[in-house]
């Protein structure tokens, strides 16, 4: 029998090293905690090149997001300027294993 648990992972991306991150499985849905100084602004997330948050004057704080049931998913930031800014993506991933079940009849 196989049983799934579901587990929470959370990744924090540094966007002077990097413009996104991948995740290998997940649920569904996807926390973005977004936080920026005044000489960096995230304007669009996207998840497998799909938008899905944008803000021409540039997000900031924690949103929510559906994204595709694709596996791996690959979430990508578009920020402009120089300045220091990260953002943590949180969400759920599924630990699966195979367990034993014992079935009694009669008893």
């Amino acid at each position: 029998m196989l049983v799934e648990r579901p587990v929470d992972r959370s990744v924090r991306v540094d966007l002077t090293d990097r413009g996104g991150v991948t995740l290998s499985d997940h649920t569904g849905r996807v926390a973005v905690r977004i936080d920026t100084r005044r000489t960096r602004t995230v304007r669009t997330v996207r998840a497998d090149g799909r938008v899905v948050l944008h803000a021409p004057s540039g997000l900031s704080g924690r949103y929510v997001v559906a994204v595709p049931e694709t596996r791996p998913l690959t979430m990508s930031f578009e920020s402009d300027g120089a300045g220091p800014g990260t953002v943590r993506v949180s969400w759920t991933a599924t630990d699966a294993s195979v367990e034993r079940l014992v079935v009694s009849v009669g008893a």
